[in-house]
């Protein structure tokens, strides 16, 4: 898919629309685009859009199939995809391999889920990942891991980049009251939206002072998750939102972002957030919690086996979190907006760029 800017959904489609930005802007090198969709006209810096006609994601083999013809027939010097696991070129990773053998998603429950949900992306795994001689980019040294171990690729192939964000030049540092949390829970499974529900409960039944604003995919009505807040009764502390064209208002409205994922191979709403000077209280098995110092720019829980016990660690900091003096909570927003400077997109870009030449 190749949608217009405010169109992009998603840590994937941003790095990559980032990675088109920047090699297209050099003399040297031209770039096209192959996708399933596109629905704007080619930007003047691009060679050519080769739309395919169709959804990649509804027919996923049939797209690498076709994709694979288009390049062999191009014979293009560098080929580069985002998130789709394809036989050829070389590649640019954002999702973790085998689920059900990641050791992230110790759970049963979970465990099964995932695999179910995920069980196409897991036979492509296993069909196109034969070439282990390929250079593969991934965004966290745990995914890198991940590759190195459960797939069997040479350390030196994967090259572990993290990704950029936006640069802010200052950002207003101030404390709602009531403390307000906020996450983007798309997938509520994956991206732990019922644990945070859970933990969230757990603060009205002990009378904790708060709100939260949540992002789900669908409307209130028609969401599962919709139907979880109002059995928890949590109507009066979280707000549902729909998904966001524009996240600015979102977080300049929370104080502190939660990212509670069982898998997330960066979290690029960690940089984002921290660029407004809201620091994220983020699982350990999120990619970016390897940035992230606890309450210094930041907050980090333990995920565990156990859903209970992941429950109970994610209510307890998020507790410390609310009985933390104001001058505290301000000096970690602080650091966060500091730490987002440390990560450009030209830098990011540069560096694949360096890792690819001959």
């Amino acid at each position: 898919m190749y949608p217009a800017d405010n169109k992009i959904h998603g840590g994937a489609n941003k790095v990559g629309r980032y990675l088109i930005d920047y090699f297209s802007s050099l003399n040297d090198i031209q770039v096209d685009i192959i996708c399933g969709i596109s629905d704007i006209e080619k930007p003047q810096n691009i060679n050519e859009i080769i739309s395919l006609g169709f959804d990649p994601f509804a027919d996923m083999q049939k797209f690498l199939l076709k994709a694979k013809e288009i390049t062999e027939e191009k014979n293009y010097d560098v080929i580069l995809t985002s998130d789709l696991f394809p036989d050829f070129g070389n590649i640019i990773v954002h999702s973790h391999t085998v689920m059900y053998k990641n050791k992230n998603c110790k759970n049963i429950i979970e465990r099964l889920i995932q695999t179910f949900l995920r069980r196409k992306k897991v036979k492509n795994f296993k069909k196109n990942f034969k070439d282990k001689n390929r250079k593969i980019f991934t965004v966290s040294k745990r995914l890198k891991k991940d590759y190195v171990e459960n797939l069997g690729f040479d350390e030196k192939n994967v090259i572990c980049v993290y990704p950029g964000v936006e640069q802010r030049e200052k950002a207003e540092i101030q404390l709602h009251k009531p403390f307000t949390f906020g996450i983007a829970a798309g997938n509520a499974i994956n991206k732990g939206g019922y644990l945070f529900l859970l933990a969230a409960f757990l603060l009205k039944l002990t009378k904790k002072d708060f709100t939260a604003k949540m992002i789900v995919s669908k409307s209130k009505k028609g969401s599962a998750i919709g139907g979880f807040l109002k059995f928890l009764k949590l109507e009066d502390k979280v707000e549902i939102l729909p998904e966001q064209s524009d996240m600015e208002d979102f977080y300049n409205e929370i104080d502190c972002l939660v990212v509670p994922s069982i898998n997330e191979a960066f979290g690029l709403v960690t940089t984002e957030a921290a660029s407004y000077a809201k620091p994220t209280l983020i699982s350990n098995t999120a990619g970016s919690a390897e940035i992230i110092t606890d309450f210094e720019n930041g907050f980090i829980f333990e995920r565990k086996a156990c859903l209970i016990k992941s429950m109970l660690n994610l209510y307890n900091k998020m507790v410390k979190i609310l009985n933390l003096e104001e001058n505290k909570y301000l000096e970690i927003s602080n650091n966060a907006f500091l730490l987002s400077k440390k990560f450009l997109w030209n830098e990011y870009a540069r560096q694949i760029a360096e890792a690819l030449e001959p």
